[in-house]
Formats: structure tokens, sequence, C-alpha cells
């Protein structure tokens, strides 16, 4: 969690006027980067320009989405492709106050390791909510740097990935390739 400052906000009460974004071409194929007033709000991947924005009008519907640079994309780009530096990349978490709480739980899962859904249910204190877990990881908007693809199946199997499976192998096999 060192790269990042976290802040929280219930998706009912947020509100940003422009959310702006940029595409970018990462190790993990097109990703689009988007942030409002206090940080980054989202970080998807999809295959396609049309794919990338429908997600991101699908999660900001009340919100003017416009294209141009974001004042932290290039940040973004950089952690992505494994470049690191000193600046901070501050994360808006848009949620639920269970759902903030899963993904402030996956910053804590380390580069090249991964965990199952029962274990980041523990982590945040109830052993019974592992299905609950997965619904939230499934809904993270800030994909690779709230890193919800190290969460793999109890049976070690991949499971399934909002951005694609190969996605997540690749993504995967990237971090255990940097250790």
């Amino acid at each position: 969690m060192k790269h990042f400052s976290i802040t929280t906000q219930e998706r009912k009460g947020f509100k940003s006027d422009t959310i702006s974004y940029s595409i970018i071409e990462t190790t993990f194929g097109l990703c689009l980067v988007a942030t409002a007033d206090k940080g980054v709000v989202a970080v998807l991947f999809a295959d396609t320009k049309k794919a990338l924005l429908e997600d991101l009008q699908s999660r900001f519907k009340n919100s003017s989405c416009k294209e141009g640079s974001t004042k932290w994309s290039q940040s973004v780009q950089h952690y992505l492709n494994g470049i690191m530096t000193d600046t901070k990349i501050p994360l808006q978490l848009i949620g639920t106050p269970f759902q903030t709480e899963v993904w402030k739980a996956l910053l804590e899962v380390k580069s090249g390791t991964t965990c199952d859904y029962g274990a980041i249910a523990e982590k945040i204190g109830d052993k019974k909510k592992s299905r609950a877990v997965g619904t939230a990881i499934g809904n993270n908007p800030i994909g690779y740097i709230i890193p919800c693809h190290r969460v793999l199946r109890s049976d070690g199997g991949m499971g399934g990935y909002r951005w694609g499976i190969e996605r997540k192998k690749a993504m995967l096999d990237y971090e255990t390739l940097k250790k």
C-alpha cells in the first residue's frame, strides 16, 4: 500500500460533474484510467476502446465522462508496466463500506502471491462471508492496482475474472517473473 493513498466514498453519496479519462496501452492491453476530484476511480481493461467506454459509462451514469490526459494516468501507466516511482497514486474507492473494506484488504496481498476468497473474508473478520467477498471483488473498479487477479478459488483454480481469464493469467505470470 506504500504506493497509494486511499480515500473512500459511498457510491450513493458520490457526485462528480466530470470524470476525466485516458486510454493507455499497458503490458496487459488497452486500459482506461479514470479520475475524479480526489484520485483514480477506475482502471479498466478491455480489447476495444468501445468496450472500455461502455464499462466506464455504466459505472458513472450520473457524471459526464470526458477524454483528456488525467492527472494520474502516467503514474498508473508506469505502475502497470512495472516502473516504480516515488509518486503516490491517490485511489478514490467508491462503493459500499463492505466493498471498500474488501478492496483495502486486497491491497495487502503481495505481488507474486495469491490467496483465496476465504482468506480475504478472514482478513476482514468474517470467514463466513467468502461469497460476499467474491461479489465485492467482482465489482472492483480499479483493476490490477487493487489486485483482485491475485484471488483464486479455494481449490487453487483460476475462477473467473471480470476482464478475462487470459488477462488474469498474464497478470499473475508477469508478477511471478518480476519476483
